[in-house]
């Protein structure tokens, strides 16, 4: 239980009795997050061709990530060959590259955090502090997967000339602190997040806690559609 309304569950350094009730609901969107993704894997074979093409173009070998789209983390966890091409594109690092498109860019970033343009309707009638908190929830669990997963490969384009190495998508902070600058940072073996803004996973280090049964599930769940979303991506 907690005893200090210093231990929020969930950001906004809310009070025990404020963070409690947040967690109910949260919960039960875990529940509806899982039946998605289980339903996600049974329709897995309807994704239609063309688009299994374009994200193979995402994870080719020999081919080149994009440049100002994905963040140091994912780029700091590839393989680079001569130019810059991708290299050793192994199962993890496909799943790295696609779970970041499909699940974070587009069912947390787009479809969690900005339903009001997915489902055409007035933005105030959505409670962002609400979907910041089950995004948060979401982002940290799929994050959870690619850090026990994916070690990070340090200096993996030192070797490379500043215009053949793959830029990263700057943060805001990071943005502000080049804005006079415009080069590749030498030294690319820190780690970071593939998008910011969301609570972390210490601050929601209570709500998982207390959800450890709802979140193994999930995240087992959301694991398994990975292994299988990456398999038929790579396999069309």
């Amino acid at each position: 239980m907690l005893t200090d309304s210093s231990q929020s569950y969930i950001l906004a350094n809310l009070p025990v009795g404020k963070a409690k009730k947040c967690e109910k609901p949260c919960a039960g969107l875990m529940v509806h997050f899982k039946a998605i993704f289980n339903k996600l894997v049974v329709n897995i074979q309807n994704i239609p061709p063309v688009l299994c093409q374009l994200l193979q173009s995402l994870v080719k070998e020999n081919g080149f990530l994009q440049n100002d789209y994905f963040s140091l983390f994912e780029i700091n966890r590839m393989k680079f060959g001569p130019f810059g091409t991708i290299r050793e594109m192994n199962a993890q690092r496909c799943k790295l590259i696609l779970g970041g498109v499909f699940i974070i860019r587009v069912f947390i970033y787009y479809f969690i955090m900005h339903p009001w343009e997915v489902f055409g309707q007035d933005k105030s009638k959505f409670k962002i502090d609400k979907l910041l908190n089950m995004g948060s929830i979401m982002y940290n669990m799929v994050m959870m997967i690619f850090k026990g997963s994916i070690p990070i490969n340090a200096n993996n384009q030192n070797f490379l000339s500043n215009d053949t190495k793959t830029r990263h998508k700057k943060t805001l902070q990071q943005a502000v602190e080049s804005e006079k600058e415009i080069k590749i940072e030498k030294d690319l073996k820190f780690d970071t997040e593939i998008i910011d803004g969301f609570y972390t996973n210490d601050q929601l280090a209570s709500f998982f806690e207390h959800n450890k049964k709802l979140s193994g599930e999930l995240r087992q769940v959301v694991a398994g559609f990975l292994d299988i979303f990456t398999t038929k991506v790579c396999s069309s």
